[in-house]
This record gives C-alpha cells, sequence and structure tokens, in this order.
C-alpha cells in the first residue's frame, strides 16, 4: 500500500438524504445523509438480492481497509456512494476491491460523487448513474507552498488503474483532462463517446421495481439482452495495440485467440496460420516494441450487433538489431462476434510518417525501462533495465525491504533500504527519467516501484555498483 497524502477531491457536496430501493420485488433503503468529513460504510442485507453497501463522506488513507472490512462478507453487492473526493489512494483500491468482487455501483439522483469518489465508482463491473446524479474526474493535483500544481506522477497511477479496468485511452485522457481547479462532469453521451460504459439507473418512487437500464442500444435474442458492442469494441482494440509491445511468444499466443479463420489482411484474404507466420516475421525483426493508441484517435462504428470497425491512428518506436523506427499511421480492425467472442476479421493500416535510424538510436530505445506484466496484463511481475550505465558493473541480492525513501513530491522513490538473510542492510539509489518515457511504461514503472519495493515485502534485486571502488548502488531490476 502506498503510504502518502495525495489529496483528490472538489468542493462540498450538498445536504441531501436519498432512498434506494432494491433491485427485486423486496423493498430495502439506503439513506445518504449529510456527508462527513471521514467516510461512513455501512451495508444492508436484501431478500432476494445484493447487499446493498452504502459509502458517504470525504475518503481518507486507511478507508480502503474499511471497505474491504465491509464488503468481504458479501458475494453481490451494489455499492452507493455519496462523497466529494478525498484521498487518491483510498479511491483507486477501493475501486479496484469493487472490481475483483464484481460488485456493481451506483450514483442515485441529486447526489455527487467526484474526483477519487468516481474512480472508486469506475471499478464497478456494472456502473449505474442517475439523470440527476454528478459524477465529476478531474487531473491529480498536490499541494507546494500553497499552490497546486499537478501531479505527473499521481496520474500516472491513475491511468495504469483504469488501465487494469479495461478502459481505453480515450476515456484516461478524458477522466484526467480538467485542470485541479475544474471537473469533467460525466454525462451519458460523453460516456458511450469516450468508451465508458456506463447504464443509466432510474431510481423508483415505490418498492419492488428494479432499475431501469436504457443507456446502450440493447436488442434480445436467444442469449438474452445485449448492450452496445462499442465499449467491448474499444477495449478490445487497446488489448490488440498494446499487446503487441510484449515478448514474441506471448503476443502470438495471444493473436491466435484473436483472429478469424479467414482474414482479409491488408487487402488479400489470407488464412489465419499466414497472418500470424506475417507477424511473427515481424516481430523477429523488430523485438523491441512500443505500440501507443494516440489520445481520443479511436472511433468504433458497427453495422450490427456482430460487425464492427475500429478505427484510428497508433504512434510507434521499435528497434532492431541495427535500425530503429519510429512514426505514426492510421489503422483499420474489423471486428466480428464469433460464439460471443469478438475476432478480427479484417485488418489494415497507412503510414503517415516514418523515420529510419541507425544503430546508435537503437541503443537508446533498448537502454528505456522495461517492464514485465503477467498472463492476464493486469499485474506487474518485473522491472529491468533501470540503470544501464555500460560503466558500473552488476550485482545481485535479494532481501526484504524495510524502509523507502521519497523524493520532495513524496510519492517518487529515490531509494531504499534491503535488509538481506544475514540481518545486514544495504541502501540502494533508484533514479529513472520518468520524463523520458512514453505513458504506458511511466504509468508501470511508477506503480511498479510502489509495489515491488513495498515495505515488508520480500524481493530479487539487480544493482548497479557505480562511483569509487563500486561503492553506490543503483537500481537495475527487481522482482
Amino acid at each position: 500500500m502506498v503510504g502518502f497524502q495525495l489529496r483528490y477531491s472538489c468542493p462540498s457536496i450538498q445536504n441531501n438524504m436519498t432512498t434506494f430501493r432494491s433491485w427485486l420485488a423486496a423493498a430495502a433503503m439506503i439513506f445518504l445523509s449529510t456527508p462527513t468529513w471521514a467516510a461512513e460504510f455501512s451495508k444492508t442485507s436484501t431478500t432476494g438480492g445484493p447487499d446493498l453497501i452504502a459509502i458517504v463522506g470525504d475518503f481518507a488513507f486507511g478507508d480502503e481497509k474499511k471497505f474491504i472490512d465491509t464488503a468481504l462478507s458479501s458475494q453481490n453487492a451494489l455499492v452507493v456512494f455519496q462523497s466529494p473526493g478525498g484521498n487518491l489512494v483510498a479511491g483507486i483500491e477501493i475501486g479496484k476491491a469493487i472490481h475483483l468482487k464484481g460488485f456493481a455501483t451506483l450514483v442515485p439522483d441529486d447526489v455527487q460523487c467526484a474526483s477519487a469518489c468516481a474512480l472508486a465508482w469506475l471499478g464497478g463491473r456494472i456502473r449505474f448513474m442517475s439523470d440527476t446524479a454528478r459524477v465529476g474526474f478531474h487531473a491529480v493535483y498536490e499541494s507546494n507552498d500553497g499552490q497546486t500544481i499537478i501531479s505527473s506522477a499521481g496520474n500516472a497511477l491513475v491511468g495504469a488503474y483504469l488501465n487494469q479496468l479495461g478502459l481505453p485511452t480515450s476515456a484516461v485522457v478524458y477522466i484526467t483532462g480538467a485542470p485541479p481547479e475544474g471537473m469533467q462532469w460525466l454525462n451519458f453521451a460523453d460516456a458511450q463517446r469516450f468508451g465508458i460504459d456506463v447504464q443509466r439507473a432510474k431510481i423508483p418512487e415505490g418498492p419492488g421495481v428494479q432499475p431501469a437500464e436504457s443507456n446502450a442500444p440493447s436488442r434480445s435474442d436467444e442469449h438474452g439482452p445485449m448492450r452496445s458492442p462499442i465499449p467491448s469494441i474499444k477495449s478490445a482494440t487497446y488489448d490488440f495495440i498494446t499487446t503487441t509491445n510484449r515478448p514474441n511468444d506471448k503476443v502470438i499466443s495471444y493473436l491466435e485467440n484473436k483472429y478469424s479463420d479467414q482474414v482479409s489482411y491488408f487487402g488479400k484474404m489470407l488464412t489465419k496460420a499466414a497472418v500470424l507466420a506475417d507477424k511473427l516475421a515481424f516481430f523477429r525483426k523488430w523485438p523491441e516494441r512500443n505500440y501507443s493508441l494516440r489520445p481520443g484517435s479511436v472511433l468504433v462504428t458497427c453495422e450490427n450487433d456482430h460487425l464492427c470497425k475500429a478505427e484510428g491512428i497508433i504512434d510507434w518506436a521499435v528497434s532492431g538489431q541495427a535500425k530503429t523506427s519510429t512514426g505514426s499511421a492510421t489503422f483499420s480492425l474489423g471486428w466480428s462476434a464469433e460464439s460471443r467472442n469478438w475476432k478480427i476479421s479484417a485488418e489494415n493500416s497507412r503510414i503517415i510518417s516514418r523515420r529510419i535510424a541507425p544503430s546508435a538510436r537503437a541503443e537508446a530505445l533498448s537502454a528505456l525501462p522495461r517492464y514485465q506484466l503477467d498472463d492476464a496484463q493486469s499485474k506487474l511481475v518485473s522491472l529491468s533495465n533501470l540503470s544501464p550505465d555500460s560503466d558500473c558493473f552488476g550485482a545481485q541480492t535479494a532481501g526484504k525491504i524495510v524502509q523507502r525513501k521519497f523524493g520532495e513530491d513524496g510519492l517518487t522513490i529515490t531509494g531504499f533500504i534491503v535488509e538481506t538473510s544475514d540481518g545486514s542492510r544495504e541502501f540502494v539509489n533508484v533514479s529513472i527519467k520518468l520524463d523520458d518515457l512514453d505513458n504506458a511504461t511511466r504509468s508501470w514503472v511508477v506503480r511498479g516501484l510502489q509495489t515491488l519495493l513495498a515495505e515488508g515485502r520480500s524481493a530479487e534485486i539487480y544493482v548497479r555498483l557505480c562511483g569509487a571502488a563500486g561503492r553506490v548502488e543503483m537500481l537495475d531490476a527487481v522482482r
């Protein structure tokens, strides 16, 4: 758990009381009263329906533990919010817990949920919002000598969290776009436009009525009701582009389940095997890859519930044995629903700009930090190439992290103490230029340092021994 008190909040919420009716015929009621400074948590059981968990008040660091204690015994729940915001970490960790448990979330009529609260609300597997609800987002900020400044590290944490929820890049930009003194109030049109899956909830006056869902176009067939496929296609497109950055064996394994048996591939009809062979040849030529979707560029159009097309712009930086290539291109992916799974049935692209550079640029690209995710692409398992200084020599150690040192922003780890099995302690410096990294790498590096170097955690550490007699230890890799 990250131990800092970064504020992420907004002006006070209006005083009000909201009555919430359960999803099923038996009446259940939650009263959301005037918020207090510290968040309050309550749980109400319903007959045959989900538990109703209410979160009221300003989030404080440690509230994530209170929420887990409240929700731990619930197998099915609807989490109802009323909060102006508060501590960033509390909001993110509550959202993660909600997502992990598979709970739904709701902001009722005439109720405000902003900043850290809105981030927690996003964790819902199904997100409900009433017509007059106020769900607001803005960039993460911190106070420095009385001045409010945007926190790049804080926004990196938010970006990593939103990626973990499966939200597309366009949604990440939208959510973090408003300045600290402003607020981006979510509406149903923006939600659909930027790929944030939200359902409209109608809270009835009388008992025994379920909230109505009417935001996305839907139809019923033998499989039951279906929502608009656009958010799913945006998420699948984001996964397709970012997975290209993984090691060759991992990305080929992923692509085997993503292509149709026959693909219109750059104007030619090819079998899936032929497409994968072409992809593998390209990946071997350019083993170091960094592809990213240009924010706000992705557009999804659907002919029906089973056939959609995603178009947008990608930026890339790839390197091979002797060269590096950077540039941008438009792309088009045809998605077809096959056995309830979306498959790529068409792929094309057109280069906008491209620059090939000699090996010196390739060496510069290969010197950037690298991160490794698990197979689900949701958990970081290792960081490497953090200190590629060739004038230092490498060493390995293992032990427990007993103390961390932070920079002036209170977020960036600049060093830590590791205690080895024989009881001795070593101080290891951490020096990474985050400004040199792309957004995805920066997010995972910041988050990875916080989790892999958590106090009390055992870790395998690789260091560079620099300076006079190699007395200065610089972190190179951790897992």
